[in-house]
């Protein structure tokens, strides 16, 4: 499966980065541990829109079911030299002739929105995006609560083949964090 990453903590929210393929498995296990209806919030955190990192949102199984809620962030990203909000991005290839529904045909409620450039905060928990060399706009998630921080830095190139420097932005996302989920 591509890149799907959940981080459970210890409070009521769930965290998920990025929706490949591997979306589809966890959805059923979220719905066999919640049910359905699913009145869960689901806070998904996109690194970048490359078909391997959200061709799975729409076969979380949450998503088909009444009373789930998924909270959509991820990058705002050029089209032709324009920037495009992450909700019109996703919404363009998510819908027919690209895909056989739109979002807004799916049972639970999807939000989706452009990553905040500051830091920000759901429930107890700290958020910190960073951009992350690749192709496109990428970006890497510090996700910090209860003491604890992870950092999330997929699809992390450095520019050129004898780059051997990390970007700045990324060695401050994953300074001192208590674990690294890290894809080169």
């Amino acid at each position: 499966n591509s890149s799907c990453v959940e981080i459970v903590g210890d409070g009521p929210e769930h965290f998920i980065c990025d929706m490949g393929s591997g979306a589809r498995p966890l959805g059923q296990a979220k719905i066999a541990r919640f049910g359905v209806p699913n009145p869960q919030t689901y806070h998904i955190f996109i690194s970048h829109l490359h078909w391997d990192h959200i061709q799975g949102l729409p076969f979380f199984t949450p998503v088909l079911a009444p009373g789930s809620k998924l909270e959509v962030f991820a990058p705002a990203t050029a089209q032709h030299g324009v920037e495009v909000e992450a909700d019109e991005a996703v919404r363009s290839f998510l819908a027919p002739p690209f895909f056989p529904v739109s979002l807004d045909a799916l049972r639970g409620e999807v939000t989706v929105r452009s990553t905040p450039r500051e830091p920000f905060s759901i429930g107890s928990a700290h958020v910190t995006s960073a951009e992350v060399p690749h192709c496109g706009r990428t970006l890497g998630y510090r996700i910090e609560a209860g003491g604890v921080s992870v950092a999330y830095v997929p699809d992390h190139q450095q520019p050129g083949p004898e780059a051997i420097d990390v970007a700045p932005a990324v060695l401050e996302l994953a300074r001192d964090v208590d674990l690294l989920i890290h894809d080169a």
